[in-house]
């Protein structure tokens, strides 16, 4: 009985960052985006975390433009989202919208030939231009360069392959700027 009235009690703290989150980030992202669904950036986040911890190569990939770094969650194999975030800022500079939070997750790490269960909190900070509208159609794995028009995959390219011109994802969806373990 006391075990259970103790998890009751300590879930109380994420239940009110889920809270502040879930009010908060629309509130500031209809001022930009009146088309704006909290379920569907949350989802979106959520993409670009798995893609971020099952990378091998930042460099390359085109949701990322941060600092260099390296994969420090590399034996995570598989991760599960609690439904918690924290919303840590929200801001504008320009015509770039960025929005700094933490994600409550549970991962899956395999190490010493064994499987094992933690929960973590993982820091995302992620900008787009405020602009161009979200569009639930676009697609990573078919972007239109710029200057050539080319259609091309965009996952690990930060050029077009034919013009060899730079592609910003941030003009077209959302781009990670800074990514970890907190």
């Amino acid at each position: 009985m006391a075990k259970t009235l103790f998890k009751s009690f300590a879930s109380i703290p994420a239940m009110g960052r889920l809270y502040s989150a879930k009010h908060n980030l629309p509130k500031y992202m209809k001022q930009i985006d009146s088309n704006f669904s909290y379920e569907y950036f949350v989802g979106k986040m959520f993409a670009l975390i798995k893609m971020m911890i099952f990378s091998d190569d930042y460099e390359n990939l085109a949701i990322y433009e941060g600092q260099p770094m390296q994969n420090k969650l590399k034996n995570v194999i598989d991760i599960d989202f609690s439904g918690v975030i924290r919303l840590n800022s929200f801001n504008v500079n320009g015509i770039y919208c960025y929005v700094d939070m933490n994600y409550y997750i549970t991962d899956y790490i395999y190490k010493n030939n064994s499987v094992h269960k933690r929960r973590d909190e993982l820091h995302i900070k992620v900008c787009r231009n405020i602009h161009t509208l979200q569009n639930p159609n676009f697609s990573l794995k078919r972007v239109e360069c710029k200057s050539c028009g080319a259609s091309f995959d965009a996952t690990h390219e930060h050029n077009c392959p034919y013009c060899q011109s730079p592609y910003h994802l941030g003009d077209d969806d959302w781009v990670v700027l800074e990514f970890g373990k907190v």
